[in-house]
């Protein structure tokens, strides 16, 4: 079952968003909030804890209380969302203000998640340039509950072959990387001990066989003695 987030401001609109997914097999959480930006980083930058983010933030907004009856309360919150935002497959904005709903897009994009985003037909022209280039669907309402479904459907599948092209592109480059450290550590052993190539290549695999270590590790290592 896939994990849906669903963040919107108008409580009533949530539960119904979210009774409706929950309907069609979707697994819905309701998201209440979107955390400020870098607020966590920031704390750490200071060396703060997230307690004590969330005590400055209190303070600086005392009047909201959007993260509870206190600041430790209201970190123990954001802790427990991340671990569930972690895991989500997808998240589904809706009619979020524009502030909020570029930084909700920025957030999950960076989180590798697949975002749906549903905006009014006069801020979707909007929408559609605030979220080029971060792979997010917009929808302007009214929308059919059939159309819904499918575009979220069809947006979350897209995005996991997205992810896995990246993955397997990551790992290519990786690859590659480590043929030319190879290639480096062979003419270090060719250099510095006389080797020929093959036999420089039969070492550099061996030593990966004997170690039961990769041969890029091994490429590190003659590296880090011969030219280091």
């Amino acid at each position: 079952m896939k994990k849906i987030l669903v963040c919107c401001e108008d409580a009533a609109a949530r539960e119904k968003i979210v009774r409706f997914l929950t309907e069609n097999s979707f697994d819905a959480l309701p998201v209440c909030d979107i955390p400020e930006e870098n607020v966590l980083v920031k704390g750490r930058e200071r060396g703060g804890s997230q307690t004590s983010v969330f005590e400055e933030k209190a303070e600086e907004n005392a009047e909201e209380k959007k993260f509870g009856k206190s600041a430790g309360e209201g970190a123990e919150v954001w802790a427990r969302q991340e671990d569930v935002w972690e895991e989500a497959d997808g998240a589904l904005l809706a009619f979020l203000p524009e502030k909020t709903l570029e930084r909700a897009a920025k957030y999950f994009a960076e989180k590798r998640t697949a975002v749906l985003a549903i905006v009014s037909s006069a801020k979707r022209a909007i929408a559609e340039r605030m979220f080029s280039g971060l792979g997010v669907c917009v929808l302007a309402a009214p929308i059919q509950p059939a159309v819904l479904l499918q575009t979220l459907r069809l947006s979350m599948d897209i995005h996991a072959r997205v992810l896995a092209l990246d993955d397997e592109n990551r790992r290519l480059k990786l690859e590659i990387y480590d043929l030319k450290l190879i290639d480096r550590a062979k003419c270090s052993l060719i250099q510095y001990l006389g080797m020929t190539e093959p036999e420089a290549h039969r070492y550099i695999e061996k030593q990966a066989m004997d170690r039961r270590s990769s041969r890029g590790e091994i490429a590190r290592s003659i590296l880090k003695t011969y030219e280091s």
